[in-house]
């Protein structure tokens, strides 16, 4: 069994009406959030950060995609 530790963070949510392969080939509606994703961990690129972090993240906000959720980190 692997583990992660408490302060990994961590980001999930759903594109409205996708379909459970979606992401396979072009991401589908999923390729925004995940580009930023990268981005936002390899790249420190902190405009990136703004969908996922703080009270006013995007991905949280954003009436596409349900059941976001995510881990509260600095």
């Amino acid at each position: 069994m692997h583990h992660t530790n408490a302060s990994t963070p961590v980001m999930m949510g759903m594109a409205k009406g996708a379909a459970h392969t979606v992401i396979e080939g072009n991401g589908g509606n999923h390729r925004g959030y995940l580009t930023a994703w990268m981005r936002y961990w390899l790249l420190d690129d902190q405009e990136a950060m703004k969908a996922f972090h703080g009270d006013s993240a995007e991905m949280m906000h954003n009436t596409n995609w349900v059941d976001v959720i995510t881990s509260k980190y600095g």
